[in-house]
């Protein structure tokens, strides 16, 4: 396990744990609490995942990665030839411009994202989405990017458009199955609750699924930019989302299961099996609650854990206040300035950073 992991590059591409690599395996890695720093192809743990790489049993939570660029993800770039992601998860907050995923920021060139899953927030200007932010084309005909028995719980925002709970926008071939979405869906035009533009290139999306409720969104596909596609994706309200039937129809033509559910977990939606024991590990880090997230003179912190101490950072890497936490469990800030920050607390059992806002 990797803890406190910071990455203050903000003029650099190809950040990550690791910049870039080709023909490389990466496996049974887990990052806790970083933040990452850069202009584009961003990442927690491989800014570009290039050439016959693979990535498995890889996840990263508590993860707060802040690119200004393109291909920003949380906790891969950009994914492309023949390479691939499985059973892997990311949790934590991706902001970039344009092509940010919760997972990947843009898929191109035969790749595949197997039993994978987000959470927290993916934020940008344009071509957001849940898992990966965009789909694109590829270096010769046919050469599909897949998702399969894949989902998100990320909060999509896009400023401009193109914003879905999976995949913000397609333009090239894609193929989607046995997957879905529950975050909120918010932007201006090209906003579905699991794509929000198909474009160009060959789009075929099965079995697949999203909230109604929680995305808010009536259309599960924002839009067409290139002529309409067809599709099979159910939208579904929050209590038709964790029924037994929506487990059975996601396992349907496997060779074995790969889904099951719990009420007590994931919050009742369908759990992908294998990443069961990787949430119970990580459930200790996540026990600690900072609020208010928008501040103006003090922030809170809740836990069961032994607080120690905190340090409060701009988005530049610059430490602009610290203290005790031993006898308190507030922070007071009249007079730290408005803006963005990176807070670190440190407790017994290891840090934890958040994300925090001064009005």
């Amino acid at each position: 396990m990797i803890s406190n992991l910071w990455i203050n590059l903000p003029q650099d591409d190809f950040v990550g744990l690791f910049g870039q690599c080709t023909n490389s395996s990466f496996a049974n890695i887990v990052v806790e609490n970083a933040n990452i720093i850069a202009l584009g192809t961003v990442d927690t743990l491989v800014g570009n995942l290039s050439t016959n790489s693979t990535i498995d049993n890889c996840h990263v939570s508590n993860v707060t990665v802040t690119g200004t660029d393109f291909n920003c993800g949380g906790l891969v770039g950009g994914i492309l030839t023949d390479s691939s992601i499985s059973k892997s998860s990311s949790k934590g907050d991706v902001t970039g411009q344009s092509q940010v995923g919760g997972i990947v920021g843009t898929a191109w060139d035969f790749t595949t994202i197997t039993e994978c899953y987000s959470e927290g927030t993916v934020n940008g200007e344009y071509l957001i989405g849940g898992l990966v932010g965009y789909c694109t084309y590829a270096f010769v005909p046919n050469r599909t990017n897949t998702i399969v028995n894949s989902y998100s719980r990320a909060t999509v925002t896009a400023n401009l458009g193109r914003a879905g709970g999976v995949y913000g926008g397609a333009d090239g071939a894609c193929e989607i199955s046995n997957t879905y979405s529950t975050g909120a869906v918010t932007g201006p035009e090209f906003v579905g609750g699991f794509m929000g533009a198909f474009g160009g290139g060959s789009v075929i999306i099965s079995n697949s699924f999203y909230d109604l409720d929680t995305s808010g969104k009536d259309e599960a596909v924002g839009g067409f930019t290139a002529g309409e596609a067809s599709y099979e994706i159910e939208g579904r309200n929050t209590a038709d989302m964790k029924i037994e039937e929506l487990v059975n129809l996601l396992n349907s033509g496997a060779d074995e299961d790969v889904w099951s559910m719990d009420p007590s977990v994931n919050d009742g939606y369908p759990v992908l099996d294998n990443l069961l024991a990787v949430d119970a590990v990580q459930a200790e880090t996540h026990s600690l609650t900072v609020y208010p997230s928008v501040f103006e003179s003090q922030i809170n912190v809740s836990t069961h854990l032994n607080l120690q101490s905190y340090s409060l950072y701009n988005t530049s890497g610059k430490l602009v206040s610290k203290g005790s936490l031993r006898n308190t469990s507030s922070i007071q800030t009249a007079a730290i300035a408005s803006g963005l920050y990176i807070l670190k607390i440190n407790t017994q059992n290891g840090a934890v950073t958040k994300k925090v806002i001064k009005k």
